[in-house]
């Protein structure tokens, strides 16, 4: 594959790109409720308020939130991302297309048992941790409607699964590049002809 062909636009790319872009573009509206003082409110705030855009855009952009983080809200960070965000919508169609054999169900399966694993923990296991020292975990000082709950689980499943995907993608090019291939395993099954 050229680097023309890389990079070019295709519907999948395209698609995957808006998304991003759309979370970028709302995640950094989002920003301004942690500076009320800095500037006046972005016109979308209020519609937006009760989706986690913000938790997303973080979430979904981390390494580039950890080397940049003196840009916080500006024009340049919003170029970064949205650079950032095309490379890797490229990258995920063509992993997508390199790999489509190797995501079997078990593999979706294995991930998908580690995304309950940590849920159950965070709902379960830290409370009782918690009440067993006498202590309660304080979310926030009102209750989260229904809406913001899914729309935060939804937020997390999707950032999830946008981790899981390059994670295994990042598998599937070791085991290439080692010729890992040659034997059955759960995580890489040998893709059927």
């Amino acid at each position: 594959m050229s680097v023309k062909e890389f990079f070019g636009l295709d519907k999948r790319k395209l698609v995957l790109f808006i998304f991003f872009s759309i979370v970028v573009y709302f995640g950094m509206v989002q920003t301004w409720a942690f500076c009320k003082e800095c500037s006046p409110k972005p016109l979308l705030y209020d519609a937006i308020a009760g989706f986690p855009f913000w938790g997303l855009w973080i979430y979904l952009s981390l390494p580039i939130q950890i080397m940049s983080a003196f840009l916080l809200q500006s024009a340049v960070s919003f170029l970064i991302n949205l650079l950032y965000f095309f490379v890797v919508s490229c990258f995920m169609v063509y992993f997508f297309e390199r790999f489509r054999k190797e995501f079997s169900k078990k593999v979706i399966a294995f991930w998908a048992v580690i995304f309950i694993a940590l849920n159950l923990y965070n709902i379960v296991v830290l409370p009782l941790i918690a009440s067993t020292l006498g202590e309660q975990i304080v979310v926030s000082a009102t209750q989260p409607t229904i809406l913001e709950t899914l729309g935060f689980f939804f937020a997390e499943l999707i950032a999830f699964a946008f981790y899981a995907f390059l994670i295994s993608s990042i598998f599937f090019i070791i085991k290439d590049k080692l010729n890992f291939g040659k034997r059955n395993n759960f995580l890489f099954p040998k893709p059927s002809s």
